[in-house]
């Protein structure tokens, strides 16, 4: 499974919406609490706990975070 693949499904795992959903318009995302996401499903999902990293990949796909208040990245064509 591709790294795009593996987070498109924890966007739509419904037992997650806590932590990370998609925006209304479904053309970005928020990831609710970067803490518990670090710490609880980037080590499960993608074998590491590093968010840079994550974001990082995020950016290989075009994705870009527009909030400085929360985690809130778009990207320039939808998943």
């Amino acid at each position: 499974m591709t790294f795009i693949s593996a987070y498109r499904r924890l966007l739509e795992e419904p037992a997650l919406s806590n932590l990370l959903c998609w925006g209304p318009g479904g053309d970005f995302f928020i990831i609710k609490d970067v803490n518990a996401f670090t710490t609880d499903i980037l080590p499960r999902t993608f074998k590491h706990s590093n968010f840079a990293s994550f974001v990082r990949q995020l950016n290989k796909y075009d994705f870009h975070k527009v909030s400085t208040s929360k985690c809130v990245m778009t990207a320039s064509s939808p998943l």
